[in-house]
């Protein structure tokens, strides 16, 4: 089969594209398929049987474009990870999807044979403008992950790290959760807890009000291939706290670093990290100090929540789901 993905990050700046895109796209070309990759912006120009879309089909040119491979018969898949429609305001892409665009993605929607998404209630609150939606749950790469140290090996530095991954969309489970204080807290208590955090502006100054100096490292974006290592190396417990329907959302992709690395995650009680085996807190200042000084604290509690994502989660690879984009791309 022919398969043309159009992804829409640009090159450089590559995210989630890595996730909707790159990685199935890949995992169909061993599966013995002919995959072709573009911007979204540039889909009208390539000839293929099926077409996989990412996110921006608001732009007029897709739009058109879609209207154009619909006429002719092609088979069309739109693929996203986020609900637009109800972003908080602290999110900075929030004026990109405003009433027009955000109403040409669902026209659009209307218009595709087919969407997947990787959380469950995105799926439930899109499924009326689509003729169909399919939940596919995350999945990795795992060249990614091999020749890389599991974490169940003796670390290598004497603190106990406790990172965070995030941009602006995240800035609501910073500030509302009670993570930050109780993180603060944990430092103050605890000399050896470092805090290593992969953040923008926005979230690195959150930070900063609440870990002392001495205690806290700020690192820039990096792409996949170097943020698995970077978390084998230095991260003895991932976390990731969650606030509101927005967040409730999201895909829940630093599991796969948790899983296949054997590492701890601790996560606010909300979806998605239901249902993954991840250590689950109540979003209040007490909760959060005490589960995680229970993590940094007590190895076997640590570990007891990695042998639970493990039962929970089991295999992370993108070749499990092949045959379920094989299905939707027809």
């Amino acid at each position: 089969m022919r398969i043309h993905i159009g992804f829409g990050d640009y090159p450089g700046g590559f995210n989630t594209s890595v996730w909707r895109c790159l990685i199935p796209g890949e995992a169909l070309t061993r599966a013995g398929h002919d995959v072709t990759f573009s911007h979204i912006a540039d889909i009208g120009n390539w000839d293929a049987d099926s077409y996989l879309l990412e996110r921006n089909l608001y732009i007029p040119e897709v739009f058109s474009a879609i209207e154009n491979l619909h006429s002719k018969g092609k088979r069309l898949v739109a693929t996203f990870d986020d609900h637009y429609a109800i972003m908080p305001d602290t999110c900075l892409s929030k004026g990109t999807w405003n009433g027009n665009n955000l109403q040409r993605f669902i026209d659009a929607l209307g218009i595709v044979d087919c969407a997947i998404v990787p959380n469950k209630l995105l799926a439930e609150d899109y499924s009326p403008f689509c003729k169909e939606i399919r939940y596919v749950p995350n999945y990795a790469d795992m060249d990614l992950y091999r020749n890389i140290k599991n974490r169940s090996v003796a670390k290598e530095h004497p603190t106990v790290n406790v990172m965070w991954g995030g941009n602006s969309t995240h800035l609501q489970g910073l500030k509302e959760t009670g993570f930050l204080e109780a993180l603060g807290k944990l430092c103050e208590k605890r000399r050896l807890v470092k805090v290593i955090t992969v953040a923008d502006r926005m979230c690195a100054l959150a930070f900063s009000r609440y870990i002392p100096a001495e205690q806290l490292v700020i690192e820039n974006w990096k792409p996949l291939s170097e943020w698995t290592k970077f978390v084998a190396a230095r991260a003895d417990i991932i976390a990731c706290p969650l606030y509101g329907e927005y967040d409730m959302r999201r895909s829940w992709v630093k599991a796969i670093d948790a899983v296949v690395f054997g590492i701890p995650l601790i996560a606010s009680n909300l979806e998605p990290f239901r249902g993954t085996g991840a250590m689950m807190v109540q979003n209040t200042q007490k909760d959060w100090y005490n589960a995680l000084g229970d993590l940094v604290s007590n190895q076997w509690r640590a570990h007891r929540v990695v042998e639970s994502m493990v039962s929970a989660l089991g295999s992370v690879s993108i070749d499990d789901h092949i045959k379920e984009y094989e299905e939707v791309l027809g």
